[in-house]
Formats: structure tokens, sequence, C-alpha cells
């Protein structure tokens, strides 16, 4: 069953960065094509250097790299644990579109035991996402499960949520979509999601070969150190 917890995000300073958000953020890594990535990878700082960063058959150096931005402020890490809300939209054939996803660190769980697949993944894939998991340590993209809110009780939180005051980023990329995250940082509101998640299911509509990386980085490490915060995931619940 899907179990949340909140988390330290990590996020851009633009100022430090020197650089629109637009041109920091990049589409997931399996979708970008040669040549969008060298058009991302023209600013030094964009994400893609991170999850696209191999060199030599190794992320060692995107690995350093992320650690060379974090000291120096480049990418900030929220000082309290939060849950976010991740908010995109955009026009099609006259129409607005909207999308809000509630960003959390869940635990892993194995497939069919409260996240369910619907796809089949390849060694090939899984192979290159643990290589990058496994110099990272940590969670770059996230993952997106599609639960059940009928009654729209959760929804109700992550609106009431988009305000200025809880704002992290907004821009608009160069698909013209819009993306804004807000921060949830009230431990009142963050125990009533959690509980409310609690004990339902998720189907993964984006990031099987991540979520079986994951799964599979958990057990080994749990193995050598016991658990810890490798049992969790990043994930985009919608």
């Amino acid at each position: 069953m899907v179990e949340i917890r909140p988390f330290h995000g990590f996020h851009y300073d633009m100022r430090a960065a020197s650089a629109e958000a637009s041109d920091l953020m990049a589409p997931p890594y399996d979708v970008i094509s040669n040549r969008l990535l060298a058009r991302l990878k023209r600013n030094p700082h964009n994400i893609v250097n991170i999850t696209l960063g191999k060199i030599d058959g190794s992320y060692s150096h995107a690995a350093h790299l992320l650690r060379s931005w974090i000291r120096d402020g480049i990418v900030r890490r929220d000082e309290r644990e939060c849950l976010y809300v991740y908010d995109q939209s955009f026009s099609w054939e006259g129409r607005i579109y909207c999308r809000t996803a509630l960003l959390a660190a869940t635990m892993l769980e194995p497939m069919g035991q409260g996240i369910l697949p619907h796809e089949l993944t390849h060694p090939k894939a899984k192979q290159d996402r643990m290589d990058n998991l496994r110099e990272i340590r940590g969670n770059i993209e996230q993952v997106f499960l599609i639960y059940d809110d009928s009654r729209g009780s959760i929804m109700d939180k992550l609106e009431e949520a988009k305000k200025p005051e809880n704002s992290i980023l907004s821009f608009v990329d160069f698909d013209d979509v819009s993306h804004r995250i807000f921060r949830i940082s009230d431990p009142g509101v963050i125990d009533s999601i959690t509980k409310e998640l609690r004990g339902r299911s998720a189907l993964i509509a984006d990031g099987h070969h991540r979520y079986e990386t994951a799964l599979e980085y958990a057990r080994k490490m749990d193995e050598e150190n016991g658990q810890g915060g490798h049992d969790f995931i990043l994930t985009a619940l919608v």
C-alpha cells in the first residue's frame, strides 16, 4: 500500500545559477533527443548534466558536479521536511489543461503490492539508471503515480497550498507549458495527507525503469546497511 513521507527537497537558486529556470530544466531523460541534449547542455547548470551526464561509461563526474552545485549554493536544500505541489498547465486547441501532482517520498514496495505496473522494462535501460543512482545517491526525476482521489479530499489540500508565500518555482518552458512548485510545510496538513493516502494503491504512469532500479538498489543497500532513505523514491502522485 502507498506510504509517503515529507522530505528535504533540493532546488535551484536562480541568482546563484545566473540563469532563468527554463534554461536549467529538462524533459524526462528518456525522451530527450541528441539534438535537444546538445541544446540543453549549453547551460553548464542544466539538470541533464546530472541525469544524462555519463562520461566514459560512468556517472562519477555527474555526482561530483552535483556536489559542487550544492557546495556553491546553486542548488539548495530545504531546511524543513516538506511535501510539494507540482502544478502544470498548457493550452491545446483553445482549451487550457491543468495537472496538479503531490511530490512526496514514497516507500518502495514490490511490484503489485500497492504499486502497480502496466508495462515491461528493459535490462539495458535499468542498468543505466542503476549506474546513475549508485553515483548520485538520490532521485533527480520523479516517478509518476496515479491514485484515486475521487472525493477530492487530497486535491483540496493541494489547491489550498498554491499561495504566493509557498511558491518555490514558476516558469514557462520551451513547449509553452507552465510549471509551478509550492511547499507544504504545515505539519498538520502533511500528517493529514499522509494518513489519507495510507492504504491506497497507485499505478505507475511513467517511470517503470526508475522504480524497478530503485527497488533493486534498496534491496542491496538494506543488506549492506539496513533500512534508510534509500527505501523511498521521489514520486509525483496525480
